[in-house]
């Protein structure tokens, strides 16, 4: 069953903690960026940047098309995975190295990023 924006997913439910979404002017959704926090390190971690995979394939539209843009995984410590520093990969879920004790320009890039994701 599809929510009033359009968006539903195939089997399973899922439910990102952070989404950002760009709708049409009918007001159903058309992209969505998912921000999600992984308090993990090591592999943990890893499984965790797996799990956003399922974020990617089973949030779609009326029709079936995806819907997720870009999916950004937020993790306190990130070694030997490769950091999205200056852009988000939008062929696999991407990471981002943040904590409280970081400066606010983190956060800030990481909100134009994810913005940016979101305009045509």
């Amino acid at each position: 069953m599809s929510a009033a924006d359009g968006c539903r997913t195939h089997l399973l439910e899922v439910i990102p903690d952070i989404t950002f979404t760009k709708t049409n002017e009918n007001g159903k959704c058309i992209r969505i960026a998912i921000l999600d926090p992984k308090y993990r390190t090591g592999s943990s971690l890893l499984n965790g940047v797996r799990d956003m995979h399922v974020y990617r394939d089973a949030i779609v539209d009326t029709d079936g098309q995806r819907l997720v843009t870009v999916a950004v995984a937020l993790a306190p410590r990130v070694r030997a995975i490769p950091e999205a520093l200056t852009e988000f990969p939008r062929d696999r879920p991407g990471i981002v190295t943040a904590r409280p004790s970081h400066e606010a320009n983190v956060f800030n890039r990481l909100l134009e990023l994810t913005l940016t994701q979101l305009v045509d």
